[in-house]
């Protein structure tokens, strides 16, 4: 029988539990409940494989899924309707970055149509994103899927969606406004975003086939192309005058506590909840490229460092390529010092300004990249074609195991087959140089795991913008 993910997702949740949690608001019925569940997690699915589709969007999608799964997402305590720590909260601010300025309309139209409030599906979407992710998470474990199988199986999950249930597979948006425009033919255009969810459309869903439902069926959901929901009980009353200064206030607390987020991510969650997902040209406040406190976990099973990359962040360039990265990683951090023309290379110190790569891994105890490892050194091909001027230093690094001049030769080995792969991916051999420095430059500890794993990197710096 054929897995149904949103029926996996929808059985997480029961009427009873969401009341007794206080997920769902006071004088909610069981009905509009039930509604507001299935749209929910048919607009967390929808969202998800949209950011999949994205250049870099499935690797990201495939490491939040696999931490969501190994954190206990899906084995919660009692009492509790999911498990691991902080999840609600990421999961709404996974939401609100996905569906940018979008989000507020969309969670008014999702009630609308469940004929719930909107309390009620603000809370869903902060339980129902981990929970489809942690179910992701294990699919993927299960099935041994990287991030381009998971990817599929979710398109696939998605289109399901679209021919059980066709009225959950059109886009939750409001209409955009009809009055005509009065600016001049000075003034800049405003040009709505496209949604970032993608839907199949057909006559009839009554049977799913693959075959038939295919990807040429999916398009964009376009601005002039919004869904009208259909009649439901009337909404009771809520508070729609207050509401924005309620969620005002919640954006200062969730700024102010930034448990969530860290430190090094605050400014960056408040853009997202202020609908600011797209990285252009112009750039924050001037900052020299670093490498910042990492964060993450040491995977035993591979001996490599995971990353937390951050939420997803839409880079977009001067040559129409985007690319979908975590807030954090290696690819966000070049593109801020390469795109701000107020950083500048420290031509005096040259140990300032290095940036780890987060997701390069080798072959244990070689100087093999492994197939993962790809994506990234794409991405920052990618950046490199958009500043032909920049230059740059690839360099590789060990942890004190094994004898120096082992790890200098191994450091050497592995700085080396990045550049390579760089090349190989069109960027000119002149614009990088590489070396080897062993164990001379740690960042972390060797007494650890972790340390070691720390340790055991390749790193880039500009050296020419």
């Amino acid at each position: 029988m054929t897995y149904n993910l949103l029926e996996a997702v929808k059985n997480c949740f029961t009427t009873e539990a969401l009341r007794q949690t206080g997920v769902a608001a006071v004088g909610e019925s069981d009905a509009s409940i039930e509604r507001a569940v299935s749209r929910v997690t048919a607009l967390v699915i929808n969202s998800l494989a949209g950011l999949a589709e994205q250049a870099g969007g499935a690797e990201v999608l495939w490491s939040m899924a696999r931490e969501a799964h190994e954190q206990g997402v899906l084995r919660p305590s009692s009492g509790r309707l999911i498990g691991g720590g902080g999840w609600q909260s990421r999961g709404a601010e996974l939401m609100r970055s996905l569906l940018s300025d979008r989000y507020s309309s969309t969670v008014e139209a999702v009630s609308d149509s469940a004929g719930s409030q909107n309390t009620t599906v603000n809370n869903l979407l902060g339980l129902s994103t981990p929970i489809t992710l942690g179910i992701l998470g294990r699919h993927a474990a299960e099935n041994e899927l990287d991030s381009q199988g998971l990817s599929l199986w979710l398109q696939e999950q998605r289109r399901m969606v679209g021919a059980i249930q066709p009225d959950l597979a059109r886009p939750h948006a409001p209409q955009p406004p009809t009055q005509p425009q009065t600016q001049g033919p000075s003034q800049a255009q405003t040009i709505p975003r496209p949604s970032p969810m993608n839907f199949d459309v057909r006559d009839n869903g009554a049977s799913y086939s693959p075959e038939v439902v295919g990807l040429q069926n999916r398009r964009v959901a376009a601005v002039s192309d919004y869904y009208q929901p259909e009649a439901a009980p009337a909404k009771k009353a809520t508070w729609s005058s207050s509401w924005l200064g309620l969620g005002a206030l919640l954006v200062a607390v969730a700024a102010a506590l930034g448990y969530f987020l860290g430190q090094d991510r605050i400014n960056l969650g408040f853009n997202r909840l202020t609908g600011n997902t797209e990285e252009v040209a112009a750039v924050p406040a001037p900052t020299t490229a670093s490498t910042s406190t990492s964060q993450g976990r040491y995977d035993e099973a591979t001996g490599n460092y995971i990353y937390d990359t951050g939420l997803p962040t839409l880079i977009k360039m001067s040559d129409g390529t985007r690319l979908m990265v975590g807030s954090n990683s290696t690819e966000h951090k070049l593109y801020q010092f390469l795109a701000n023309d107020a950083a500048q290379v420290d031509s005096v110190n040259r140990t300032k300004g290095w940036i780890s790569f987060d997701r390069v891994y080798f072959a244990p105890s070689s100087a093999t990249l492994t197939p993962e490892s790809q994506q990234q050194l794409q991405n920052v091909a990618a950046i490199l074609k958009n500043f032909p001027r920049a230059k740059v230093r690839i360099g590789g690094y060990t942890d004190n195991s094994g004898s120096f001049a082992g790890n200098m030769k191994m450091s050497e080995g592995r700085a080396n087959a990045a550049m390579a792969a760089l090349v190989d991916m069109g960027i000119d051999a002149t614009r990088i140089t590489s070396k080897g420095y062993g164990q001379k430059i740690p960042i972390a500890s060797n007494d650890t795991e972790d340390g070691r794993a720390l340790n055991r990197r390749i790193s880039l710096r500009v050296t020419r913008k």
